[in-house]
């Protein structure tokens, strides 16, 4: 079995995850609660996917986490904010990460595994943190859901241990399946996959997600 190890991947967002919607600011510090469509989206509870996986793969070793891409890659891309696997087929399956900078939020307050949560599972009619800065924090990510979520893509969650995987399909961006994994024990990274691939080939890749082995 091939292995890559990949260290160090910075950041890539789409734009509507690095700008949340101008109109839900009201003044610095003050965020009005979202409304609109995409403010109501929540993830569905799904079971860890699993799919048969090709015997033949190769092990991408990516922090503490781990996972397998089908033997056709025909290339492998590495730059300062992404790595970009292709295809034979001519497909790419992009790997980057997300950390407080990316997802524009303010280090005092929620974490960024916490953030992520609050975007992919919560509404405005849950109720809010009690410390201002994990409001603000969780104002925000309320924010970007109206932009992200407003063509009511397919949203799921799948949990195992300590990792969850919160999985966009057919939304806004130039890609139709995104997914963002995080790690329970490391509070402050996501691990982001993102690809117009097949949803199968997507789901294989996402099956054999994975806490790396020391």
């Amino acid at each position: 079995m091939k292995f890559i190890w990949l260290v160090g991947l910075t950041i890539i967002l789409l734009p509507l995850l690095a700008k949340p919607c101008e109109a839900s600011r009201k003044a610095e510090g003050n965020l009005s609660i979202c409304s609109g469509p995409g403010c109501e989206a929540v993830a569905v509870d799904t079971p860890w996917p699993e799919a048969s996986s090709p015997d033949e793969s190769i092990t991408v070793l990516f922090r503490k986490l781990s996972f397998r891409v089908p033997s056709d890659v025909d290339s492998v891309g590495i730059g300062d904010n992404l790595c970009v696997f292709r295809f034979k087929s001519g497909e790419p399956l992009l790997l980057s990460s997300e950390t407080f900078s990316a997802l524009n939020l303010p280090k005092r307050g929620l974490s960024v595994i916490e953030a992520a949560d609050v975007l992919f599972t919560k509404t405005p009619k849950d109720p809010e943190p009690s410390g201002k800065d994990d409001r603000k924090s969780w104002r925000l990510m309320l924010s970007m859901k109206r932009g992200l979520f407003h063509t009511i893509p397919r949203l799921a969650v799948y949990r195992k241990g300590p990792l969850t995987i919160y999985q966009i399909t057919e939304g806004p961006g130039p890609y139709r399946n995104v997914a963002l994994v995080s790690h329970a024990h490391y509070q402050n990274y996501l691990m982001r996959l993102e690809s117009n691939c097949e949803i199968k080939k997507f789901i294989e890749v996402l099956s054999t997600i994975s806490v790396k082995e020391k």
